[in-house]
């Protein structure tokens, strides 16, 4: 679910600012397991597979992350041919979607926050506009926090132990 509202404001004849607000609701509803084992139906020695497969404890994820993210531009046009710009966005986003399927993550943890990623970007750019074609210049400048492990790992798990007896 996501909401947008943005406006552009005529400053003078040649200056405009553009903006524009964005909401949104990410939801993440997953069962992880973490692997299986076999489960013996009897102690004989058949010669048929007397077993079946059963997955390990199950963790159920319900998770709702709210974002709010903005942008702005001053645009400056110096003919009807010619623009320049500058734009400021700074917003959140939710975690690549590995972060709900990866059974040692917060996500498995209710009492663990699901961090949000921020996303900061600075653009200048060009427009050149004709009636039949138009060309667009915009480098940029992006910088992305990255979660922290302790953010990302789950300390209340319990995973199972594999032995090997000799």
């Amino acid at each position: 679910f996501a909401l947008f509202f943005g406006d552009t404001w005529k400053i003078t004849d040649k200056w405009t600012l553009d903006w524009g607000l964005r909401y949104e609701d990410v939801r993440a509803n997953s069962l992880n397991a973490f692997g299986s084992k076999p489960v013996y139906t009897s102690n004989s020695n058949n010669i048929y597979d007397d077993s079946y497969g059963t997955f390990y404890p199950q963790y159920n994820v319900i998770r709702s992350i709210d974002t709010l993210s903005y942008s702005a531009a001053l645009n400056r046009e110096i003919n009807k041919s010619n623009v320049v710009y500058l734009r400021y966005s700074l917003g959140e986003k939710s975690p690549d979607l590995v972060f709900y399927q990866n059974i040692g993550s917060a996500a498995t943890n209710a009492s663990t926050p699901t961090p949000k990623q921020k996303v900061a970007q600075w653009e200048m750019g060009y427009k050149y506009l004709t009636h039949r074609y138009s060309i667009d210049v915009t480098p940029y400048d992006s910088l992305l926090s990255t979660p922290t492990f302790d953010q990302l790992a789950s300390t209340n798990l319990q995973y199972p132990a594999y032995t090997v007896d000799a």
